[in-house]
């Protein structure tokens, strides 16, 4: 059971998952381009109503020193980039969310011998915290295998172990006692 289920997580769950991470992270990327084609769009459009001479007066404007508190810091300047910033962030993770839903539902609740959620796990995956260049799914990763491979060896020892005190499959509990019955004619 355990040999089967690592089996089908090495070789078929993390393969899965790992293709709807590229997918989610394509659909993310290319999310982001358009959003800040969109951002630089709007800007754009806000910059040509107000006028191309109010342009050069109002990034004056925000370049300009702060008051003595700031330590001619530029203020507005630096209130505009987190805005913007902001803005953008704000897209970024709504992208995330939405591409995220749009791969999960391709991908199964139930799968496998054991009914693994592979829709859970790509949400997992997918939390806001997590960047989207990790190329390995949540939880999988060289020291997890090696304790599902260590668990896997301790089973099959204990197996061996359990088959050995029950079982006589080499027929060697027959051979001795019929030495120690020919020893003891």
């Amino acid at each position: 059971m355990i040999d089967s289920l690592v089996k089908e997580l090495r070789g078929e769950v993390v393969p899965q998952l790992t293709a709807a991470l590229k997918r989610w992270r394509k659909l993310v990327l290319i999310g982001d381009v358009v959003w800040t084609v969109l951002l630089l769009v709007l800007f754009g459009g806000i910059a040509s109503l107000v006028g191309s001479d109010t342009v050069p007066g109002f990034l004056s404007w925000l370049g300009e020193a702060g008051p003595a508190w700031a330590a001619g810091l530029p203020v507005r300047g630096l209130v505009a980039a987190l805005l913007v910033g902001g803005l953008f962030a704000a897209g970024h993770f709504w992208l995330r969310a939405f591409a995220a839903r749009r791969v999960a539902r391709t991908l199964p609740e139930r799968f496998g011998d054991v009914d693994l959620n592979l829709r859970a796990g790509f949400l997992r995956n997918t939390r806001f915290f997590r960047s989207i260049f990790r190329k390995r799914p949540a939880g999988w990763g060289a020291g997890a295998e090696k304790r599902i491979f260590g668990i896997r060896e301790a089973v099959a020892e204990h197996v061996q172990r359990i088959n050995d005190i029950y079982t006589d499959p080499a027929g060697k509990r027959m051979k001795a006692a019929q030495k120690a019955a020919a020893t003891a004619v």
